[in-house]
């Protein structure tokens, strides 16, 4: 389908064809072909006016080419042009025998301005043989339309070419997503998730190949309760800002492997993984095999909550065999590595970077078989676990700006004064006093989410010692064989 747009440049105006090409890759939004800052402009006008037209507006790379390419194009007639190819380039629809002449700014909401400037276009429209022309103003021509609204000038377009309405409204999620119910066994491993999503800690797992560390880690954003108001303001202005459709109550989930790297990450221009993940997951598949520099830039942005100028508070859960070779904790097979190469393997996250995680845990491997047939709770029983521990936590963090709950008082460690009964009791338990203000606050939050997570006014020595049992692991000890 070739869509057309119109400018007035003497009195016969000037045809300008509108092209657009959606590509996989880091979103983002271009327009090719000597447009002026008018027309550079409308890509706010044009995202806006999609949004609140009830479409989606890609979530790749689009680009957009005005043709011919060596002419000047000006004005802001051509945002309707525009906001239709990128719409027609959605929908996947074909049609190269149509052809479409266009005139019309849009408005943000979606409503195109009234434009009597734009009358040239009827008569560009027979210059061209087009079989459609979409103006925005009445006209008694039977070959053009007056359009008032993006959404009536797409169905327009659409149904005259012979092509079915397939770009659709989002539709509401109408079933809740499958959390726990469909793994068995695991079930410590489950209680474990639920106190990483019920005080917002992060969480490394390592173990051999196949044992379910990846699945776990992409459950945990939806254990996470619901973004709070303050956190859907934020969400809402990151994501408008990349003209990503924001998540509106459910918390993101930004997922890093082996192909990412730092300025994806964190882009000085737009919104990186960083702060696309803020009050959500951030997911490092196979965190051994980051690059150094994007290591870096994880731990710059997790400790200060911070990316560029774009808040970025997120909760890391992390994964990673425990050895090169992969037999290292297998039942079957004979682990190969010898200690100089388990400590390189284990060198490439580090031990600073691993001290920054709350809770890390060997997932083991476990009879499939014996476990098939046992009763699992429904993922509403977790669901209600991690909702009653956040409330408590939010309310207790209620006067802080950047603080919700527990796995964030490293963002302002003046938080810890709230949790002044349960730091002497932490201090005095064997193991925690000469720790560094990093561990002591990490014991200290986990401690308490273990306590609120039972409803438990007080910690307790039990909930401290559990606290140590679930961050002893890291650089060094592999559960299943010391190197120390």
């Amino acid at each position: 389908m070739k869509i057309f747009g119109f400018q007035n440049n003497g009195y016969q105006g000037q045809i300008t064809w509108i092209e657009t090409d959606i590509r996989n890759g880091f979103p983002g939004f271009d327009i090719v072909g000597l447009p002026d800052t008018g027309i550079k402009e409308s890509k706010e006008r044009v995202r806006s006016a999609i949004r609140n037209s009830g479409f989606k507006f890609p979530q790749q790379r689009v680009l957009v080419s005005l043709h011919p390419a060596d002419q000047h194009k000006s004005g802001a007639l051509f945002d309707l042009g525009i906001a239709l190819s990128i719409l027609v380039a959605s929908s996947k629809q074909v049609n190269e025998d149509f052809s479409i002449m266009t005139a019309g700014e849009l408005t943000l909401g979606g409503g195109i301005v009234p434009a009597p400037q734009a009358l040239g276009a009827v008569s560009a429209a027979k210059t061209t043989a087009c079989q459609l022309c979409l103006v925005p103003f009445s006209t008694d021509n039977p070959h053009a339309v007056h359009v008032t609204t993006l959404r009536q000038a797409y169905e327009i377009c659409m149904k005259e070419s012979g092509n079915p309405v397939t770009v659709l409204p989002e539709a509401e999620e109408t079933t809740e997503p499958v959390i726990f119910s469909d793994i068995f066994g695991m079930e410590e491993e489950k209680e474990i998730l639920c106190l990483a999503a019920g005080g917002f800690h992060s969480i490394f797992m390592f173990g051999p190949p196949g044992v379910g560390k990846t699945l776990l880690c992409s459950r945990i954003n939806l254990l996470l309760p619901d973004n709070s108001s303050r956190t859907t303001d934020q969400l809402t202005r990151i994501y408008g800002c990349s003209g990503l459709t924001p998540p509106l109550i459910r918390p993101p989930m930004q997922r890093l492997n082996v192909d990412s790297n730092a300025n994806q990450f964190c882009s000085s221009r737009l919104p990186g993984n960083s702060s696309l993940a803020h009050g959500g997951v951030l997911m490092l598949d196979e965190v051994n095999k980051l690059g150094p520099k994007l290591i870096e830039s994880i731990k710059s942005s997790y400790d200060s909550g911070m990316s560029g100028t774009y808040p970025s508070r997120f909760l890391m859960a992390a994964n990673m065999n425990v050895c090169p070779c992969g037999f290292l904790g297998k039942p079957t097979g004979v682990c190969t590595c010898t200690n100089h190469r388990l400590e390189s393997y284990w060198r490439r996250p580090g031990p600073a970077f691993l001290e920054r995680f709350d809770m890390r845990i060997p997932i083991k491997c476990f009879d499939f078989i014996s476990v098939s047939n046992e009763v699992r709770k429904p993922d509403s029983f977790y669901k209600d676990k991690v909702a009653a521990c956040a409330d408590r936590q939010r309310f207790r963090y209620r006067e802080f700006e950047d603080i919700e709950m527990n796995g964030q008082v490293h963002l302002d460690p003046s938080a810890v004064r709230l949790l002044s009964h349960d730091s002497a009791l932490v201090s005095s338990i064997p193991g925690t006093g000469n720790s560094g203000p990093r561990e002591t606050i990490g014991v200290l939050t986990l401690s308490r989410t273990i306590a609120d997570m039972a409803g438990r006014e007080n910690v307790s020595e039990e909930d401290v010692f559990k606290a140590l049992e679930l961050r002893k692991y890291g650089f060094g000890d592999y559960y299943w064989k010391e190197i120390r």
